[in-house]
């Protein structure tokens, strides 16, 4: 395992663990919340008592500085787990409170790094959600905490975008909304409570092609038909969408949104892909 040859400054610090013991999957930006050097952080990180550490710094200046080897776990998220399988970063602070802002070297810095340890240790892609479900993480889901502060935060969508630039990892394409159809009607869906023909026309395609699901529902299939859209159609149409879930991320919905027992633009595109025609 590796260091980053980007590093001008090196002052390794004796708070860490030795050697971590997950492989290097993500990374963890913090900032200083101050305007340190790289050799004002290292002198920090060399006290015993701070009990605290990261793998990077990066300053104002924008150069880079390294206190804990990439081998080892640095003591910075207030989260074993994560500082385990992660590289943490900490960034000064051209700005204080309350927006915290961070200098366009630094940034720039942080991109290179982050491209560059993402290179060495096989990471294919660094990926922002916004949530703990990607690889690029802040402190404060971690703890009772600001960091990384509302500046750097903002910009971690445009960070991920540049390291995959730099990666070369093709943009993920945007998912196609299902078409619009005048046979859901005015309100663009059919739900509990409507009636009409074209109710009637779903119910008799539920009991034709999915007879099965009555099993599955506990209902007698044959109280479905007729023109009003009533609980065992709805309950019908819950259990189809729950089926149907994967196809239904195509369109960009989550299982949330699409599971709702109503026929939108998307349960009545991917009905069609099973048979049903307007």
């Amino acid at each position: 395992m590796s260091n980053s040859n980007l590093v001008v400054y090196t002052k390794l610090s004796p708070n860490c663990n030795k050697p971590r013991n997950k492989p290097i999957t993500h990374i963890v930006v913090h900032h200083m919340a101050a305007n340190g050097s790289i050799e004002a952080l290292g002198n920090l990180f060399a006290q015993r008592s701070r009990q605290a550490s990261s793998n990077y710094g990066i300053g104002s200046d924008g150069r880079i500085g390294m206190y804990v080897e990439e081998c080892n776990r640095s003591w910075c998220s207030s989260s074993g787990e994560i500082d385990h399988k992660a590289i943490t970063i900490e960034v000064a602070n051209d700005g204080g409170s309350p927006n915290w802002h961070v200098s366009d070297k630094a940034f720039e810095s942080l991109v290179a790094l982050c491209t560059d340890i993402c290179k060495r240790n096989g990471i294919p892609e660094l990926k922002y959600t916004g949530d703990k479900s990607g690889n690029l993480h802040m402190h404060k889901w971690y703890a009772a905490t600001g960091c990384p502060g509302p500046y750097l935060g903002s910009k971690f969508p445009e960070l991920a975008r540049r390291v995959n630039e730099n990666l070369k990892v093709k943009p993920t394409p945007k998912p196609t909304p299902a078409p619009k159809s005048d046979f859901l009607g005015p309100k663009g869906y059919l739900c509990r409570g409507d009636k009409g023909d074209n109710v009637k026309k779903l119910c008799d395609f539920m009991y034709r092609v999915f007879p099965s699901y009555d099993k599955v529902l506990g209902r007698n299939k044959k109280n479905l038909l007729g023109n009003e859209y009533g609980p065992n159609l709805e309950a019908w149409i819950k259990e189809f969408q729950r089926r149907t879930v994967a196809e239904a991320k195509a369109y960009g919905l989550t299982e949330k949104q699409y599971v709702d027992g109503m026929v939108g633009p998307t349960s009545l595109a991917i009905l069609k892909k099973y048979g049903f025609k307007e």
